[in-house]
């Protein structure tokens, strides 16, 4: 198997990988909810390597992802970063709309309706381009606040977006879209 065929096929996997080495870094911070916000995205990132290319996985992560937000949002360490603290409640609503894929598809399924599985297919790669706006700034402000662990974890969970959310498929499509155009 070659590289790009381990890429598409363990996409949210390898999204997991990078993603745990921005949350091992965090216990560098050494307060209390920094963590435990990095046991939490520890075990969302383990569940995205072992089960993410599943449904139920991805989910999982997901909403793991959402209460490790929460408690970095709370920790003592980023107190003076109100930009950091306001992209965190970004990040942690755009991966409820990556975890609703599971509830829209189940629902699409119960009513055998094609669009409804569609939209539940899009909503990691909605969830993933939302974290990464949300994500650009937040790096901005920690490096502002010297906040550079928290920075090089973001950066990390940035790229793990990338590859969780499928998004280098979907800019493939996009830039073949363009190309089909001119």
């Amino acid at each position: 198997m070659n590289f790009k065929n381990i890429i598409y096929q363990y996409s949210e996997n390898l999204g997991g990988f990078v993603s745990l080495l921005g949350s091992v870094i965090l216990i560098f911070l050494g307060d209390i909810k920094s963590i435990l916000a990095a046991i939490i995205f520890t075990i969302a990132e383990l569940s995205l390597v072992k089960f993410g290319h599943k449904v139920e996985g991805y989910t999982t992560a997901a909403f793991l992802f959402v209460a490790g937000n929460l408690c970095l949002i709370f920790s003592s360490s980023l107190t003076d970063s109100n930009g950091v603290i306001m992209a965190l409640c970004g990040m942690s609503f755009a991966w409820l709309i990556g975890a609703s894929k599971y509830f829209l598809g189940k629902f699409a399924a119960f009513y055998n309706n094609n669009r409804l599985t569609f939209y539940a297919d899009c909503m990691p790669a909605i969830a993933g381009s939302l974290n990464i706006i949300f994500k650009f700034p937040a790096i901005l402000s920690a490096i502002f606040y010297e906040h550079y662990i928290v920075s090089f974890a973001i950066f990390c969970w940035m790229l793990s977006d990338v590859l969780a959310g499928r998004l280098q498929e979907k800019f493939r499509l996009f830039l073949r879209f363009l190309k089909r155009s001119n």
